[in-house]
């Protein structure tokens, strides 16, 4: 038995009974996974034969690893996310060593087992998947956010050792796609329906290609397409209540009519489908829904575009990149009786030409709120996702968790909430490094800086190492090291000088007379600790 209260020798006030069985004399156990951080839990054994129980003599206690036990932090922001929530909305996370701050060679895991994604707000640990993992280049991660806005901030914790063994079960089970998914394709390989329904897929002739969000699929123009889930009486009977998506880039030489998603009906089927209409006066997407075709948005070629479709009690819109809905028709039933492919309709000669990524289906109309976000997270990812520095982990001291004491940008700036690598003074120093070298983010005169001196043909090297003190940097030093390289053949190796490393600020200059001959290019770098 086990929980988070200790429910004694009565089996029925314990949150969690499992039954175990063990031969005699030999032991066993049981591995607890996705547990609160930072919260204690009881265990308690018992045994029954032949009617009778024994219960262990006492419970047992322990305390999960609190977030603030990982050593590594990145704080993800979302200005420009909705004004009003979206419920279990999938957002996308991008980890890459370009973040301030950020090494793969952080994570104790080389799986990225560690990583653990908060929301700051509430605390609460939040499902993600991990879509791909590269630690030679970009990962992407969906988080589900539970109530996602343009207030949404996001912790990222790893680097736990203690945390290696197993990823949480939410990574594997769909957990991400919970909000009206039915089923979700990134077309990374191996081509599983991530919502975790297993729905099929069978790939006929389609080859890897970089995809709008890591791995995506290409499509060759000829006899190449995914065939897959759900069926046709899934559509037809969520027709009334149903979004269609997917991320297309045509190639050059895209031929007329080729359908990146669709069937053509079948029989006394009904068709639904997007297809190109190349024709040199239309050059638009074309939209098939039962009775209705309509030619749309213009198609470019060599460029990521979203499709969407939204149907509505036989009300149907067609949605291209973040645009407006145009509508398509009204009072329109399907019928569909052949299953829908991506990247063809079932009759030749409409073969897909390009790459096709991002594949999704839900039983739900989504709203224009939700459609412009899962958009923006992908295309405008850059400007819609705000990452902070990495550091250790926020707290009670930084309360918006974006690595600088709210003492410190108070002092500076009377709020705290500022943007770590913002440049308030414009002086080529972010408002985080002004924090760690201990200068003025108001004060573009207010430097950190390494001067190279002359005198008498004599050349020292200096800068002024300051105390950490005053607003912010309680129970924290500031340490130098001076470091020197010699460029050869344009490759750079910074060491450190000897007897000018590891050295302690105490407002003092700190001078540096050895210098040995030929050309030699010197830094100072600063760290709190």
């Amino acid at each position: 038995c086990w929980g988070d209260e200790n429910g004694g020798t009565n089996s029925a006030a314990w949150d969690q009974v499992i039954r175990l069985s063990s031969p005699a004399g030999q032991s066993y156990s049981l591995v607890l996974n996705d547990l609160t951080p930072g919260k204690t839990y009881y265990c308690r054994a018992y045994g029954e034969i032949d009617g009778h129980t024994g219960w262990a003599s006492n419970a047992v206690s322990f305390t999960t690893f609190s977030l603030n036990q990982w050593p590594h932090q990145l704080t993800i922001r979302f200005p420009d996310g909705p004004a009003d929530p979206l419920i279990n909305f999938p957002v996308l996370v991008r980890l890459h060593e370009g973040l301030t701050n950020f090494s793969y060679a952080q994570f104790a895991s080389p799986q990225a087992f560690d990583l653990r994604i908060s929301d700051a707000g509430t605390g609460e640990v939040l499902a993600y998947e991990i879509e791909d993992w590269d630690s030679a280049g970009m990962s992407y991660i969906w988080v589900r956010v539970p109530r996602f806005t343009s207030n949404t901030t996001l912790h990222a914790h790893w680097g736990l050792t203690n945390a290696t063994s197993l990823p949480p079960s939410y990574t594997r089970d769909g957990s991400p796609w919970s909000e009206h998914f039915e089923a979700v394709w990134h077309l990374t390989p191996p081509l599983v329906d991530a919502t975790g329904r297993q729905l099929p897929a069978t790939d006929v002739n389609t080859s890897n290609a970089a995809g709008c969000v890591g791995p995506g699929r290409g499509f060759a123009g000829t006899n190449a397409f995914l065939s897959h889930g759900p069926d046709s009486s899934w559509i037809n009977s969520a027709q009334q209540d149903l979004t269609l998506s997917l991320w297309v880039r045509a190639s050059t030489g895209v031929p007329d009519a080729a359908t990146p998603f669709g069937t053509t009906g079948g029989g006394s089927g009904s068709p639904l489908y997007f297809s190109a209409n190349t024709l040199f006066f239309v050059k638009k997407w074309n939209v098939g829904v039962g009775t209705v075709s309509k030619a749309t948005s213009p198609y470019q070629l060599d460029r990521w575009q979203r499709l969407a479709l939204t149907m509505n009690n036989g009300t149907v819109y067609a949605i291209f990149n973040d645009d407006a809905p145009v509508l398509i028709g009204s009072g329109i039933s399907l019928n569909l009786e052949t299953p829908l492919t991506t990247g063809r309709r079932n009759s030749p000669g409409v073969n897909f030409l390009g790459e096709i990524d991002e594949v999704r289906f839900s039983n739900t109309t989504r709203s224009s709120a939700w459609m412009k976000a899962s958009y923006d997270t992908i295309a405008n990812h850059d400007t819609f996702t705000h990452y902070g520095v990495v550091g250790p982990p926020a707290t009670d001291s930084d309360l918006d968790g974006n690595g600088i004491p709210d003492a410190w940008e108070q002092h500076y700036f009377t709020t705290s909430n500022i943007n770590p690598i913002g440049h308030s003074d414009d002086d080529g120093m972010n408002d985080y490094q002004e924090f760690v070298a201990g200068t003025d983010p108001t004060n573009s005169a207010s430097l950190f800086d390494v001067q190279i001196v002359s005198s008498n043909s004599l050349f020292t090297v200096r800068f002024f190492a300051r105390q950490a003190q005053g607003a912010g940097y309680d129970t924290l030093e500031r340490y130098y090291d001076l470091q020197s390289a010699s460029p050869f053949s344009n490759i750079w190796t910074w060491t450190g000088v000897p007897l000018m490393t590891n050295i302690l600020g105490l407002d003092h200059w700190e001078i540096y007379t050895n210098i040995p001959t030929g050309r030699h290019f010197y830094r100072a770098r600063a760290t709190l600790k």
